[in-house]
């Protein structure tokens, strides 16, 4: 019996580029703009030089963002692994999505201050840059020097009329231990935050660890940054265009504090009227009524990001139907999520299915 011998198989594999060289050069050009600037802008003390510069890195990032790379960042626009809108998604108010110079002009803000247009760390809301929970964090989290960063939130409850919520953190800075401080001197900063209709015990924890982060980046740091869109009135993200009049803000006293090396607390200026502290001779009353600001969509994903993830996903997968596929599958799954979904976007999906299948019997 002769034995027949079996010719070698090859696995070839073809190669995958991940990123060609063409764009690696314009992520490591913008990576660069961003830095330098972002670096000046931060250690900038002449209000006019600082001026300068902002105009100087608005144009280079602007002349950088060509065409192919904001082809690139449009995709990642209301995706949950990139950037969330109030625009363009079925149970959004209006559904079409942001023009790209908008999306391009908010981009700059976040890259400027620190924020990628990746995992959700901003979301654009009437039509501007909201920094979100997701952000703060990876801030805090990237601090030359801290260690041992924990922040854990309490539950929400009504303060005097105001929802709140009492976050404790806690973290080592330079070998430093600091924490925040409520007014009691009991670990823990309150937040008060805005509710509205959609409101849940998981959303309004979501608003106050944004609010936790962004004062741990400010303590930490030393640097007050503008301050985000607050928390407003009646907003689904679909609602976010129309914002509220303006009205006076309402602000739980509180201190943020750092430990020092003995124990002893330092407390941080401006920061006992929660950071709301008026300018030297203006007092409480002469403030001019400042405009409630919508709910940023970015916390509601954090904590909503069920909701969120599902309408992506759907939104995904019955564009990307072929002609002839099934749709039975996305419809079972569409009765199973329909809780989550809402009726609005269940409604607005089981539409989209049914023009499917309708445009698949034309073809036929």
């Amino acid at each position: 019996m002769t034995a027949t011998a079996t010719p070698p198989t090859t696995n070839k594999t073809a190669a995958i580029t991940i990123v060609d060289s063409q764009t690696e050069l314009l992520a490591g050009k913008l990576d660069e703009i961003a830095g330098l600037y972002s670096t000046a802008l931060a250690t900038a003390i002449k209000p006019l030089y600082r001026t300068m510069i902002t105009s100087n890195a608005i144009e280079a990032l602007e002349r950088a963002l060509d065409g192919n790379a904001m082809q690139k960042i449009i995709r990642l626009m209301n995706t949950p692994m990139g950037f969330m809108t109030d625009r363009g998604l079925p149970t959004s108010k209006d559904k079409e999505p942001y023009h790209v110079d908008i999306v391009k002009r908010c981009v700059v803000e976040a890259l400027l201050k620190g924020f990628m247009p990746v995992n959700n760390e901003f979301n654009i809301i009437a039509f501007r840059m909201m920094p979100v929970q997701n952000g703060w964090r990876r801030k805090c989290q990237e601090i030359p020097g801290i260690t041992d960063l924990r922040v854990v939130p309490g539950i929400p409850r009504m303060d005097n009329g105001q929802m709140a919520v009492r976050v404790r953190a806690s973290w080592l800075f330079e070998g430093k231990r600091g924490e925040l401080l409520g007014a009691d001197g009991n670990p823990g900063q309150t937040f008060p935050i805005q509710t509205n209709s959609y409101s849940n015990a998981d959303n309004n924890t979501g608003k106050a660890l944004r609010k936790a982060y962004k004062a741990i980046y400010e303590l930490i740091t030393g640097t007050i940054q503008t301050e985000d869109y607050d928390d407003g009135g009646e907003l689904p993200p679909a609602a976010a265009a129309s914002l509220a009049a303006p009205s006076g803000r309402t602000s739980l006293k509180e201190t943020a504090r750092l430990t020092n090396g003995n124990g002893q607390t330092v407390p941080v200026p401006g920061a006992a009227n929660g950071g709301d502290a008026a300018p030297s001779g203006q007092n409480e009353q002469q403030k001019p009524a400042e405009t409630e600001q919508p709910d940023p969509p970015g916390d509601q994903t954090d904590l909503d990001l069920m909701h969120r993830d599902k309408c992506a996903s759907y939104q995904e997968r019955i564009t990307n139907l072929k002609p002839g596929e099934s749709t039975l599958q996305i419809l079972t799954d569409l009765d199973k999520d329909h809780e989550i979904l809402g009726n609005d976007a269940y409604t607005a999906f089981r539409k989209m299915v049914g023009e499917k299948q309708e445009a698949a019997k034309k073809r036929k």
